[in-house]
């Protein structure tokens, strides 16, 4: 499992993750164990009214175009959901 961590250019996940991490410890955990079974990576969206962490991951899309049961395409794509949210 992933922790969530902030970037060094990310000033304000710099600032915000310490006061989520003390005044919501069980949410943060929480984040990270639904991202990690998505095999994703946690990030902060940070506005005044909230913080929503949020898990970016890979899915696929897969078609079978002929019914044969076997994958004819596949379509990865990035897909960014919310895995908690904080108001402050």
């Amino acid at each position: 499992m992933k922790p969530l961590v902030c970037s060094t250019s990310d000033q304000q996940c710099q600032k915000v993750l310490p006061q989520l991490r003390t005044k919501a410890p069980e949410l943060v955990q929480k984040a990270e164990f639904k991202c990690a079974t998505k095999q994703g990576s946690l990030f902060l969206r940070v506005s005044e009214q909230e913080i929503d962490i949020i898990c970016g991951f890979f899915a696929t899309s897969v078609w079978d175009d002929n019914g044969d049961g076997l994958v004819d395409n596949e379509d990865p794509v990035s897909v960014d959901i919310s895995v908690g949210t904080f108001k402050p």
